[in-house]
């Protein structure tokens, strides 16, 4: 991701997991025009994010969902802005623990003897 003084400026391929999500890290507080590009189906917005500029989910195809906490959610309720730019697409309000994708467990290896 491209990101400057806290604003996003851009989501590059390499940011977009296999299942289509981007993870917008934390201290992120704008989204830039044309900040969001390509195909994703899941975004998952920082609790930092105080403004989203209008174009910036412009060229931006198939977002199905976009994962909020209840601290954002709530702000966004309040800012009809804020409201204005999102995308039509599910607003799913998490816990922070699940904004975060699962880990894959840990292999150990037991069959080494010591």
């Amino acid at each position: 991701m491209k990101i400057e003084n806290g604003i996003l400026i851009e989501v590059e391929q390499k940011d977009i997991a296999k299942d289509g999500s981007v993870i917008v890290p934390e201290g992120v507080w704008k989204f830039a025009e044309g900040a969001f590009e390509g195909s994703m189906k899941s975004i998952t917005f920082p609790d930092s994010l105080k403004k989203i500029k209008s174009f910036a989910f412009w060229k931006c195809t198939g977002i199905e969902e976009i994962r909020i906490s209840p601290v954002l959610a709530e702000r966004i309720k309040n800012d009809a802005e804020l409201q204005s730019r999102l995308p039509h697409a599910e607003i799913k309000v998490v816990k922070d623990e699940e904004k975060q994708p699962k880990q894959a467990p840990q292999k150990t290896d037991t069959g080494r003897n010591m």
